[in-house]
């Protein structure tokens, strides 16, 4: 179990700072703070060095980039034995299409998120968990239709109770017209997914090529939209108490204007840090973070009360992260 640390104010706004900005600089982070730049960057290390900043990436916007097909697979497995887990685990950790894996309570185990190149990768690759992991005793795949809700930052405002600025949204693209990618770009992506701070030089090193193209890619990759933000990974584990359910939605009725109307109201929820719409049984998969349950019932008696128009609304607490999301499998994706 993660060690909790106790973080002050201004540890938070750093975070609540960082989280979808994780390329400032400590000048331009100790500006927004009010510190010194030497304190700021004290500051900084010590949220490294304890955990609370797992890592820094970047967020792809993979449906811009290549096409490709994204699978929640609910899998029910026949003994809850330590055993058992650890074999699926190792299976999935084996599996670079496998991108994030929770373990839930409910009336099944393990929640897999799939992305694959198309529907006949992800048979394969189903078929094989199944013919390779024993005890499997169920296992149902939802099709991803869309995006909903991108990932935009935890509420640690309402997590701490403290006035903390929301997360910054991820920036606009600057030019729609597609660019041509070659090799080039998807080595300099694959590098970023999880290197969301590495120097242009460090980078330009990385990928064999001097740093002054080597930006101008990058700043093209930015401006098309294939980079959205850069994130800094917060370990909420470690900074604060949570709870993080995922919950399952079906709506009342399926005019299109219902859909459009649910989804504008989930992206002014704070607390719904993702959203997808599904095909299947219900409508839309939602991972919810909340300081504690009584927050919980309060956004559970909001989501139920007749303005969210809800059929069916059913909750799974995630018990533990399974597998952490690793970056997208690029070249498997796009057959590079």
């Amino acid at each position: 179990m993660a060690r909790k640390v106790k973080l002050d104010e201004l540890n938070l706004r750093m975070l609540a700072a960082l989280q979808t900005q994780a390329r400032l600089t400590s000048g331009e982070l100790s500006e927004l703070l009010g510190l010194s730049q030497s304190a700021c960057l004290e500051r900084w290390r010590k949220l490294e060095k304890c955990g609370a900043i797992r890592r820094y990436r970047t967020d792809i916007d993979l449906d811009r980039l290549t096409p490709n097909v994204r699978v929640f697979a609910e899998v029910t497995l026949e003994d809850q034995r330590p055993e058992d887990f650890k074999a699926f685990l190792d299976v999935l950790n084996a599996c670079p299409e496998v991108v994030a894996a929770y373990r839930i309570s409910g009336p099944f185990d393990v929640m897999v998120c799939f992305v694959c190149r198309d529907v006949k990768r992800y048979h394969e690759l189903s078929e094989h968990l199944i013919e390779t992991v024993p005890g499997i005793a169920k296992f149902t795949g939802h099709v991803v239709l869309g995006r909903t809700k991108s990932y935009g930052g935890y509420p640690l405002g309402d997590l701490s109770g403290l006035d903390l600025p929301p997360p910054a949204p991820a920036p606009r693209p600057a030019e729609e017209a597609p660019l041509k990618l070659d090799q080039m770009h998807l080595k300099i992506l694959q590098c970023l997914q999880t290197e969301g701070r590495i120097s242009n030089l460090a980078l330009a090193e990385r990928v064999a090529l001097s740093p002054s193209p080597c930006l101008e890619r990058v700043k093209r990759l930015e401006a098309h939209g294939y980079i959205g933000q850069y994130v800094t990974e917060i370990d909420l584990d470690v900074c604060l108490p949570h709870v993080y359910l995922m919950a399952e939605v079906t709506l009342e009725s399926h005019y299109t204007s219902d859909f459009k109307r649910f989804e504008e109201r989930v992206r002014g929820i704070p607390e719904i840090i993702s959203c997808y719409k599904i095909a299947g049984p219900y409508d839309y998969t939602m991972d919810i973070i909340c300081r504690d349950m009584n927050h919980f019932r309060e956004l559970e008696d909001y989501l139920t009360g007749r303005d969210m128009a809800l059929a069916k609304l059913r909750f799974h607490v995630v018990l533990q992260r399974m597998k952490l999301f690793s970056g997208f499998p690029l070249e498997r994706l796009t057959g590079g």
